[in-house]
């Protein structure tokens, strides 16, 4: 792991000349380098010779953890090099497909470059300290410009390299026909069931809504599932999760602690111990003016999934589109990198004489906050109410719901108030049976639901129907009386 955050953040940044090795550095092996560095060698490539499955992926993470040392004078570069290479070609006789020479020297180049070693150790300013009650922190009190490296040490370095960067970092191109052929194709549930997904697989979940609608609450139910302590949230199951979960809790992070007290019993205290990791305050930097700073915390916590709670918290200026197009690119990395996010975020305040109804255009900040998002919950209410209004406006594959949830903050628990059953509705119909507009009606709780309201409503009956639980009946279109509707109807 790197020494410190800025050389997990600042991987595009120009490098500076290799520090001199120190004075107690002895002969290892025939190598320069401390009896720290040898055995920290040692061991990584021991586990990398090892390796028969992801080998590519571990001889990255080998050659990012060393270069550390190397920054620190404990190895001498070459030395790294040479034994990684060794063991990673140890490890392709492990697999069916070997890696090539090529293969293993860019990997190691990108993992050297992902830790900041290219010819030495990055000059950049150290961060700024962090206040003593980090609870009580304001954006103030954290560096929001990027420290620009010494112009003369980075001429000086860019004069001796001649080894050629990498433009593809830690992700390198892939065959086309692998990229295709290969990969799965299908849409993986972290939660949902079917094409009924709230929340897919290396997709960002964001729950949006306003000051006390239970944001935090149904976040927790999320995280307890995942844990394995329940086995769904809404009546949708949730995918158990393996990793640790890192929870940024950024937002008033006392309020979260009550929280998540009110979820979560004493007695379950070994299974979630070391599982679910809490950082309290905000981030060290802004996450937008350091694109890299979210992937490097989830990396150093080697967390599977990570909760942003909230977005405010973690950038400045989220209206910016500069400010969004940019925390939207630390998103995206987070993911390449194979880590879960969901994030909680607020709506825009209402206007005076507007009724929110819970749009994705509701979200406050840039559009390039909900576009990078794969799914997009919306919570609409009064603060404190016991009824919350849900949609579901963005989504990977079904929209789910609308719904009215019960929030109940003293259990720490929301449950589904209402929601329609189709097929109930539809026997209640009898001899004239369902129709579109009717069933719209029903879900989107209007008198007259809109045309989109409508056509959600017919696929739905539609699907329902494929699967033998409703019978349809096509109508006519045109004549003197204007055509009949499609009625659905529960089959005899």
């Amino acid at each position: 792991m790197a020494d410190n955050w800025q050389d997990l953040m600042f991987n595009s940044k120009p490098a500076t000349p290799a520090p001199r090795l120190p004075d107690n550095v002895v002969p290892i092996n025939g190598t320069k380098g401390t009896p720290y560095g040898a055995k920290a060698l040692t061991e990584e490539c021991a586990e990398l010779a090892a390796t028969a499955s992801g080998r590519n992926h571990r001889l990255n993470v080998a050659a990012f953890n060393l270069a550390s040392l190397v920054d620190a004078g404990h190895l001498d570069r070459q030395q790294v090099v040479d034994a990684l290479t060794n063991a990673a070609r140890q490890a392709s006789r492990l697999g069916d497909h070997p890696l090539t020479e090529f293969e293993i020297e860019n990997t190691i180049e990108s993992g050297f470059k992902g830790s900041g070693e290219k010819v030495g150790a990055r000059q950049v300013a150290d961060p700024a300290p962090l206040p003593t009650n980090v609870t009580e922190a304001t954006a103030a009190d954290f560096p929001t410009t990027q420290p620009q490296p010494d112009t003369d040490a980075q001429a000086e370095a860019e004069a001796k390299d001649d080894t050629p960067a990498s433009s593809f970092g830690n992700h390198p191109p892939i065959d086309a026909a692998t990229f295709l052929f290969d990969e799965q194709d299908t849409t993986v549930a972290l939660w949902g069931d079917g094409d009924d997904i709230l929340w897919a697989e290396g997709e960002a979940l964001m729950i949006a809504g306003g000051m006390g609608l239970g944001k935090t609450t149904l976040a927790g139910q999320i995280v307890r599932a995942q844990l394995g302590l329940a086995t769904e949230v809404l009546g949708l199951p949730v995918h158990p999760i393996d990793g640790p979960i890192l929870y940024l809790a950024m937002d008033r992070p006392r309020q979260i602690r009550r929280s998540m007290l009110r979820q979560f019993d004493h007695t379950e205290r070994d299974h979630i111990s070391g599982r679910l990791l809490i950082r309290t305050g905000p981030p060290i930097a802004d996450i937008a003016a350091y694109p890299g700073l979210l992937a490097a915390m989830a990396a150093e916590a080697g967390a599977a999934i990570v909760y942003v709670d909230s977005l405010k918290d973690a950038a400045i200026g989220l209206s910016d589109d500069k400010v969004g197009a940019a925390y939207n690119r630390a998103r995206q990395g987070l993911l390449a990198d194979g880590v879960q996010i969901c994030e909680l975020h607020h709506n825009r305040k209402a206007s005076a004489g507007m009724t929110p109804n819970g749009s994705v255009t509701e979200v406050y900040g840039s559009t390039w906050l909900t576009s990078g998002a794969g799914s997009v919950i919306t919570l609409t209410g009064d603060p404190g109410d016991p009824i919350i209004e849900f949609r579901h406006v963005k989504q990977p594959l079904n929209e789910v719901g609308p719904w009215r949830l019960l929030n109940n903050p003293d259990a720490g628990h929301m449950t589904i108030d209402h929601k329609v059953d189709l097929l109930e509705l539809a026997a209640a119909a009898g001899p004239d049976g369902l129709s579109a507009t009717g069933a719209a009606a029903a879900i989107f709780q209007k008198e007259k639901p809109s045309k989109a309201e409508v056509e959600k409503a017919r696929y739905r009956l539609d699907k329902l129907a494929r699967q033998g639980l409703l019978t349809r009946i096509d109508g006519l279109k045109g004549g003197h009386d204007g055509g009949t509707p499609s009625v659905w109807f529960v089959p005899q």
